[in-house]
């Protein structure tokens, strides 16, 4: 071999991607020219693994959504309108008109992961706080729905005399697979799996988030491997038949690395 290679295990990354952050503020990537990662993919049949050229992962925007009383009024009067209602119904609309007026072929998915009050007793709140992210595989896309977020959100809150506010933060952008490393993941694992084995995806992924840090420090791409029982159309059981599925990663990798 002609370079040193450099073994990363994340921990939890899906749940706490701190774990990411101290890695690379620990010195993982230091000196590092480009990574090459492995991902179970539920669509690429087993027996096979995936490559993606050009974008690879969706981009992440955190939004959170403030739904308020325009007066402060008796909460005992037969008009108030309970605001975690309101918010119950903004939840369920926000997920029906992403999935409907967004464009199938530009999929985008939204995510609720809290709703709170401003305060935790028995009496109605006046507010009430919803916070979430949405992902998007095209940039045009990732403009247009906090647009939709506002529109639906204003066709609710109008009829119960409630207001909103609405602020949104970039998480990370679409992120593109290097053409080279990719080229070099796409050449190994034809030698090892096969032509017929190797399968170009078509869209980007939209859970590698925990990857984007490194990928936005180092150039690389992704090796995803078949997680599909294209016989029964159900993901594989991790416990039977992962040694086998990563063993085909593993020596695809250890080819690009000894080859490149």
């Amino acid at each position: 071999m002609q370079t040193n290679v450099r073994v990363i295990f994340q921990l939890n990354e899906d749940v706490n991607s701190q774990n990411t952050n101290s890695m690379i503020q620990q010195g993982v990537l230091n000196q590092v020219a480009a990574i090459y990662g492995l991902n179970f993919h539920s669509t690429v049949p087993q027996g096979s693994v995936g490559i993606k050229f050009g974008p690879l992962i969706s981009s992440i925007d955190n939004f959170t959504l403030k739904l308020f009383k325009r007066n402060n009024c008796n909460n005992f009067s037969q008009d108030v309108e309970n605001i975690i209602q309101i918010a119950a119904n903004v939840i369920i609309t926000l997920k029906q008109t992403i999935a409907r007026i967004i464009d199938p072929i530009k999929p985008a998915v939204i995510w609720f992961s809290s709703i709170q009050s401003e305060s935790d007793s028995f009496a109605v709140p006046h507010s009430v706080f919803i916070k979430g992210s949405f992902q998007a595989i095209d940039e045009s896309v990732c403009e247009k729905i906090p647009v939709i977020i506002e529109k639906a959100v204003q066709s609710i809150t109008s009829a119960f005399a409630v207001d909103f506010e609405l602020e949104t933060e970039k998480k990370s952008p679409i992120l593109k697979a290097d053409e080279t490393t990719t080229l070099h993941l796409f050449s190994a694992a034809k030698q090892i799996m096969g032509e017929d084995h190797v399968v170009n995806l078509e869209y980007p992924t939209m859970d590698l988030e925990g990857l984007t840090p490194f990928l936005n420090i180092a150039p690389g791409s992704i090796l995803h491997l078949g997680a599909s029982d294209r016989n029964s159309n159900q993901s594989f059981d991790c416990a039977e038949n992962a040694d086998i599925v990563i063993e085909a990663g593993i020596k695809s990798l250890s080819w690009t690395v000894l080859k490149h």
